[in-house]
């Protein structure tokens, strides 16, 4: 009886120490009963926190269903009373990616998936069981990949205020005029400079972008260095994350600028740096340089405003061999309680070979708690497309069907709220989606364009610009004549808004070249175009408008003034304020070599004094003044002193107010 006892609690002692190592690796106890964890797909027909069990994906599916990826114990699954599916029998310590066709129905030739380990072709997704290296074989192949988490997502939102005022757009002057900053020659070099077109400076030394390739070693350390340094450039705070991952490496690029009034609440405008294919080439100038340069443009535009929420501009790597550096990055806000309150993702922005302006914003389903907060940035997108006139260029269609390609979808899988900006994929697909052939020659610059200003006004509005703090000045000028002859002088005259506080201007061709004061006059010698550029500042910041081939100086000729005859009467001497001159008898004299000094409100004195050979005439005089630099006397208030007599004719005239020019003055007589 006690030997049988003893072999009992040996067998016990065993049998709990088999258990206690089992769970430790692959093996749940659930109730009184140990299961080997499952893949499953479950059904989702209400709400998917209404499941109660662990989701690792929520996708939808060809038909349009939803349904989500589990993986626990089996039991958990049939007391949960849902309907599911077994995938796999053996979820643990393996590794699963979700595959999605790039081009709606096109679908791939399951020859390429001949190496996979196929466990759900849904119509619209595969789930697999692969490795990493396997799984990017399959991108190299064509194929979106996105890894599914080791950690459950989180379904519950996470742990901040409501984020109502996203939806919120009113027309605001000063988002509208950076929106019009946005040009295709702006955008068209920063897409060559990603993709290799052009050479670019990184730490002072010239290096062309052949590859962005996450495995690539120098080109990509190059590549997340040149937007560190772009963005180092605008003021932000910068910095990199370092991440690391099955086997892969990499770094973010991060660019910060901080809230004024609610600088706990962020925005994340985000786009992948990294691109395909695997080779020394990749030029990747829709997929995704032109992601990466609506950030560029983003961040240019926004760090010179103020906003009351905290924006950071991130460029991801790892993006194609599964969102691995997303997923990295979003644990880790995640797990420093960052109050994230939207992100703006932006992945293919330039593609469009039919002509017809659609893009995508693609937000979690209804089913999903994020749904709603999805929903507000999408319309954000939307709202400021139809506020700023955009609405005959583009045209958005909100597509709520839970797409998952894009690091967007790293955060979803942490409760945030997130959308996918992307070109119209569905209708309009590019063909040639990880190819050495993506290069700029193949996108619709104008379409491109375009996406980048709404890009750049959703960021704006997402961010909540302070209009409770004066913003940077948004440099700008006039000139009162753009076209001077030699010798002519030009007023210009600020009209930078956001009242700067001071100004520094470069004149090309003009003397002086240079100038501090707010309203500067110019003169200029030599024939030529010239460019001319104005700084304007103030304490918030700075801006500065350069104005290419703005001021062209010529030898436009005044009308021609000449006497017929002079021999019986001519100007024998001009007296107007400090000049004093006396001449001979001619048709004409040009005295334009001697000046005076006349002050703008004063009464300048006049006396013209008359020269005859004989008898004396009664003589008819004027003086014009050319006080807007326009080669002629036409002008209402250039007529500025008349008189008659057989003699010296005295007078005076006040001097115009506000003029601040040297011109000609001509005085006549017959």
């Amino acid at each position: 009886m006690n030997g049988k006892r003893n072999i009992f609690l040996i067998k016990l002692l065993f049998l709990l120490l088999m258990v206690s190592l089992f769970t430790s690796s692959q093996v749940l106890v659930y109730g009184d009963k140990a299961d080997l964890r499952v893949l499953a797909r479950v059904e989702v027909t209400g709400m998917l926190n209404d499941l109660k069990l662990p989701v690792y994906a929520h996708l939808q599916d060809g038909a349009g269903k939803d349904y989500a990826l589990v993986i626990a114990p089996q039991a958990q699954l049939d007391q949960a009373g849902v309907v599911y599916r077994i995938l796999d029998q053996d979820a643990g310590g393996v590794d699963y990616f979700i595959l999605s066709m790039p081009s709606g129905d096109n679908r791939i030739p399951m020859s390429r998936l001949a190496k996979a380990d196929v466990l759900l072709d849904e119509g619209k997704h595969f789930i697999i069981r692969s490795t990493f290296k396997q799984a990017e074989a399959l991108a190299e192949a064509g194929f979106e990949i996105q890894w599914v988490d080791h950690t459950p997502m989180v379904i519950k939102a996470p742990p901040r205020e409501p984020i109502s005022s996203l939806a919120t757009v009113t027309y605001d002057s000063v988002i509208a005029s950076m929106m019009g900053q946005v040009t295709q020659s702006t955008v068209e070099t920063y897409d060559k400079n990603l993709s290799g077109v052009n050479a670019v400076t990184i730490g002072g030394s010239s290096y062309t972008i052949a590859t962005r390739n996450t495995t690539s070693g120098t080109p990509i350390t190059k590549a997340t260095q040149y937007v560190y340094e772009f963005m180092q450039g605008l003021g932000l705070t910068v910095s990199y994350h370092n991440w690391s991952l099955s086997g892969y490496t990499g770094r973010n690029v991060i660019g910060e600028k901080t809230g004024t009034t609610l600088p706990n609440e962020i925005v994340l405008i985000t786009a992948h740096l990294d691109d395909m294919p695997s080779g020394s080439t990749a030029p990747g100038a829709d997929d995704n340089a032109s992601g990466s340069v609506g950030v560029m443009v983003s961040a240019q535009l926004l760090s010179a405003q103020q906003f009351a929420r905290t924006v950071r501009f991130v460029f991801f790597t790892g993006e194609e061999q599964g969102l691995l550096g997303s997923a990295a990055y979003s644990d880790l806000v995640y797990g420093n309680g960052n109050n994230i309150v939207a992100v703006y993702n932006m992945d293919m922005i330039s593609y469009d070979a039919i002509g017809l302006p659609y893009l995508r914003v693609h937000t979690r389903t209804s089913s999903n708690p994020g749904y709603s907060g999805d929903l507000a940035i999408a319309n954000t997108l939307v709202d400021v497309v139809n506020a700023y006139s955009l609405s005959s260029v583009l045209s958005p269609i909100i597509t709520s069907d839970g797409e998952s390609r894009s690091d967007h979808a790293s955060f979803w899988g942490n409760g945030y709220y997130g959308v996918l900006g992307i070109e119209d994929h569905i209708n309009d697909i590019t063909p040639y989606y990880h190819m050495t052939s993506d290069t700029i020659t193949t996108l619709n610059l104008t379409y491109f364009t375009n996406y980048v200003k709404a890009s750049v006004g959703t960021a704006a509005h997402l961010a909540v610009r302070d209009n409770g703090i004066p913003a940077p000045p948004v440099a700008n000028f006039s000139a009162s004549t753009t076209n001077p002859a030699v010798g002519g002088s030009v007023t210009f005259t600020d009209t930078s808004t956001n009242i700067p506080t001071s100004w520094s201007w470069t004149f090309a061709g003009g003397t002086p070249a240079t100038s501090s004061v707010k309203n500067p006059v110019i003169t200029y010698n030599t024939i030529g175009t010239y460019n001319v550029s104005l700084t304007a500042a103030n304490a918030q910041g700075s801006d500065i408008e350069t104005k290419v081939g703005y001021i062209t100086v010529s030898t436009v000729p005044y009308c021609a003034s000449q006497g017929a005859t002079y021999t019986d009467e001519w100007i024998a001497r001009v007296q107007v304020g400090s000049l004093d001159n006396a001449s001979g008898a001619a048709g004409y004299t040009d005295f334009t070599g001697i000046t005076v000094n006349l002050t703008g409100g004063n009464n300048a004195n006049v006396t013209l004094t008359p020269g005859f050979g004989g008898s004396s005439y009664t003589e008819y005089w004027k003086i014009w003044i050319d006080y807007n630099g326009d080669h002629d006397f036409l002008d209402t208030g250039e007529e500025e002193f008349s008189g008659s007599g057989t003699s010296a004719v005295s007078g005076s005239f006040a001097v115009n107010t506000g003029v601040n020019i040297t011109t000609r003055m001509r005085v006549s007589m017959k």
